[in-house]
């Protein structure tokens, strides 16, 4: 396996991460702040802006650590 590489971008790979306050599971290409809420979306235009994305949760755009979790494999 190779780590997937962002589709927009190509300079950083998908990371997995968990949002704790609404309990999501998202795929975040921290380069460029690419972001989906489905894995098999990756690459379609259904992604999001991160800051965007957070903000529509009522959630501070912040680089936390703690929402860090893995690199996606293809």
């Amino acid at each position: 396996m190779k780590p997937k590489i962002c589709p927009f971008c190509e300079q950083d790979y998908i990371y997995r991460y968990f949002i704790e306050k609404t309990k999501e599971e998202v795929f975040l290409c921290p380069e460029c702040d690419s972001l989906w809420f489905n894995q098999k979306d990756i690459g379609s235009p259904r992604g999001s802006n991160y800051e965007d994305a957070f903000n529509e949760r009522g959630i501070e755009p912040t680089w936390d650590d703690e929402l860090y979790q893995n690199i996606l494999y293809e």
